[in-house]
């Protein structure tokens, strides 16, 4: 596995080339292995879909990183699913968590200043999910955030697909047209 740093440098350089306005996904350990092609098919969308996420990183490694990924990228969309190795760390505060996260996107909102901004539940086994959930639902009210539920992926039979399908409608960067709400008026279950 790579480690953070030299994931930092890779998006750096890749970030150069990639297109710009487009739909960026950062976060951590599920959105790092978020099938972001089949996700732009699915969502019937014609701009980037590109995933700077880092595996095993909390919010104090990507509060160095994001700001200049963004920053450089443009996009039109920001979605953050952040907390999950915060919380497996044993010693988590929710309070001090929530105000990292609020700091963060204020960054990221001066650096990407006509994007729209995406607060995604964080999916894990702790006790302590149900109410970092809550807490971030009302953080992305008070920052102007849309928040993205994706905890019924969990209680479902396919749930990578079931998390695709809640996140699609997300994504969707133009009206929708008579095809478009067809396709997308069916859940994916891959059969």
């Amino acid at each position: 596995m790579l480690n953070k740093i030299t994931e930092k440098e890779i998006y750096s350089e890749i970030n150069a080339v990639s297109e710009k306005n487009g739909v960026v996904f950062c976060g951590t350990d599920l959105f790092s292995e978020l099938p972001v092609g089949e996700l732009k098919n699915l969502a019937c969308t014609d701009s980037a879909v590109l995933n700077r996420s880092m595996p095993g990183a909390a919010l104090a490694d990507l509060e160095s990183v994001l700001p200049a990924t963004v920053e450089a990228l443009a996009p039109r969309k920001v979605f953050l699913n952040i907390g999950e190795n915060d919380l497996a760390a044993g010693n988590f505060d929710l309070t001090a968590f929530l105000a990292g996260y609020e700091a963060l996107i204020g960054k990221l909102r001066a650096t990407a200043k006509h994007a729209r901004f995406y607060v995604v539940s964080v999916l894990s086994d702790d006790e302590k999910t149900a109410a970092l959930n809550e807490a971030l639902r009302t953080l992305a009210a008070r920052t102007r955030c849309t928040y993205v539920d994706l905890t019924p992926a969990l209680k479902a039979e396919k749930p990578v697909l079931r998390m695709l399908d809640l996140l699609r409608f997300h994504v969707r960067d133009r009206a929708i047209n008579f095809c478009d709400a067809m396709n997308l008026a069916r859940p994916v279950t891959g059969g």
